[in-house]
């Protein structure tokens, strides 16, 4: 379990800079309605 946990954590980091980026575009999206 611990190293799954790991693996988890490692995902985490990589995808939430991508997942604020994601945001910040439909953020955009939604401000030009």
């Amino acid at each position: 379990m611990d190293n799954l946990e790991r693996e988890i954590e490692e995902e985490r980091e990589i995808l939430a800079p991508v997942l604020e980026k994601v945001s910040l575009l439909i953020g955009n999206i939604t401000n030009i309605d």
